[in-house]
C-alpha cells in the first residue's frame, strides 16, 4: 500500500477508497499518528503552563504604556 495515498486521501474519504481488507491496518496506523500527535500537544502545553508559571508576575506601568503611544 502506497503511504503518500493513505496521507493525501481525507479521514472521511478512506473508506471509499481502500477495501474493506485493508481497513484494520489503516485505522491502526491513522489512529496512532493521531495518538502521537496528540501527545506532543499535552507535552507542549505542560512544558508552556510550567515555564509560565517560572514567570515572575507583576503589574505593566500604566503610564509608561501610554508615553509610547500604544493604541489601546
Amino acid at each position: 500500500m502506497d503511504p503518500t495515498l493513505v496521507l493525501g486521501t481525507g479521514a472521511t474519504e478512506l473508506r471509499d477508497l481502500f477495501s474493506a481488507e485493508q481497513m484494520p491496518g489503516i485505522l491502526v496506523a491513522y489512529m496512532a499518528g493521531i495518538k502521537v500527535a496528540f501527545a506532543y500537544t499535552v507535552g507542549s502545553i505542560g512544558v508552556a503552563v510550567f515555564i509560565g508559571m517560572l514567570m515572575p508576575w507583576g503589574r505593566l506601568n500604566r503610564e509608561a504604556v501610554k508615553g509610547a503611544g500604544a493604541a489601546a
